[in-house]
């Protein structure tokens, strides 16, 4: 049901890399069901078919770590003084960020000085996932609606006076298990006989530079011990050139790029992929993994002067607070011991059930997911909470945190 608008309203939007570009769109699709609004915004091609005037793509302006960060930042620092001179002409009736929080918050912060009376609603707010982080003022101090996809990050911030709404996760939407392999295979062109191997290597192109070939040679070396396996290759907007480069074309014959993630997730009988929100997609998919990561060398030296908050990486072991998902980080990251864990999973599906065994124990982690991910309708949720928000009907959390 359409909620009451009072004319067009316009919202300024910034998102940042394909996954922001992905929740960014969903928002907007559902938003535009709802009211009569105007979306101007920094975005992806995703962002743009649901119906945003995307005028600046964002779509490459994700870094990793702070060398590649500081590699970027005349770029980041020439976006951000167009943007704010943009929003200071176009004056929306709201501005929206999703996710990308080392360049929203600043982005937020400015705009906030130059027009406090802009309101800023958050989506998918940064380090939402951190169970362990307790603090959110400069989040609360530059912003004045949260609405994020974990509950114990609504909970948190709801406790230091936030105007927040627990959401859940759009994933719930996209993803869910196949009711039928065999015809979750077809779909994807794979043979319903064989075993499935999905490749993820990440959005990010430095992601897909540093693991992609280690995925790579780890698919030979199960092609070698299986002999009959057919080999997915996620493929994402805006990679294709990259995973050329990386010798996807070289290894064409065997490895298919399949650009719906959720469709390869659902056909795959094991994945290897990079941490983050593709974890929690596998795990609403059924699909079990191995999670992998792998930093530059500059990057390593930056992490290693560095106390990091959380042992645990991937979202299922996050969430399930222990690493049930095997995780392969750094020089553990070979291609051999991703081919033996990954063998170790379908080890587990093919013998008897056992409570104790890896692909158990990422059974259960799986299913605090779907719990904690929450029902369908995330981003109809959200997009109902910023038509609240232009009507003027939620209170600011800025009016009780100063």
């Amino acid at each position: 049901m359409a909620l009451e608008s009072d004319g067009e309203s316009t919202v300024m939007l910034v998102c940042g890399e394909p996954s922001g570009d992905l929740h960014a769109s969903e928002l907007v699709a559902e938003l535009k069901h709802m009211a009569d609004v105007r979306v101007v915004a920094a975005g992806g091609p995703r962002l743009a078919a649901a119906g945003a005037d995307v005028r600046w793509d964002s779509t490459f302006w994700g870094s990793i770590g702070l060398p590649e960060a500081l590699c970027k930042l005349p770029g980041y620092l020439r976006s951000m003084l167009t943007l704010q001179a943009r929003v200071a002409e176009l004056r929306p009736d709201l501005l929206l960020l999703v996710d990308f929080g080392a360049y929203n918050l600043r982005l937020a912060a400015r705009l906030r000085a130059r027009l406090p009376r802009l309101p800023i609603f958050y989506y998918f707010p940064p380090a939402s996932w951190d169970r362990k982080r307790r603090y959110y003022t400069n989040l609360l101090r530059v912003t004045d609606y949260v609405a994020t996809p974990f509950p114990w990050n609504a909970a948190l911030l709801a406790a230091q006076g936030a105007t927040v709404r627990w959401v859940g996760h759009p994933a719930v939407d996209r993803v869910r298990p196949p009711e039928d392999k065999a015809e979750a295979k077809r779909a994807v062109g794979a043979d319903p006989g064989a075993t499935v191997l999905g490749l993820l290597p990440g959005s990010r192109l430095t992601e897909r530079g540093l693991l992609g070939e280690t995925f790579l040679r780890a698919a030979e070396e199960l092609r070698r011990r299986m002999g009959r396996l057919e080999v997915l290759w996620s493929s994402t907007p805006g990679s294709k050139q990259v995973d050329w480069l990386l010798g996807v074309g070289a290894r064409r014959e065997w490895a298919r790029p399949v650009p719906d993630t959720a469709a390869l997730l659902r056909a795959a009988d094991v994945g290897l992929c990079c941490f983050g929100t593709v974890t929690i997609e596998a795990a609403l998919a059924g699909c079990p993994i191995v999670g992998a990561y792998r930093l530059t060398r500059a990057l390593q030296a930056v992490a290693s002067f560095m106390h990091l908050a959380t042992s645990l990486y991937s979202m299922p072991n996050i969430v399930a607070g222990e690493p049930a998902v095997p995780e392969l980080v750094q020089d553990d990251a070979t291609p051999a011991n991703l081919a033996d864990a990954a063998l170790e999973l379908l080890d587990g599906a093919r013998s008897a059930p056992a409570g104790g065994s890896r692909l158990a124990r990422v059974s259960r982690a799986y299913e605090k997911v779907r719990v904690q991910m929450g029902p369908p309708g995330a981003a109809k949720r959200a997009a109902e909470m910023v038509v609240e928000a232009l009507q003027g009907k939620l209170p600011p959390h800025t009016r009780a945190v100063g």
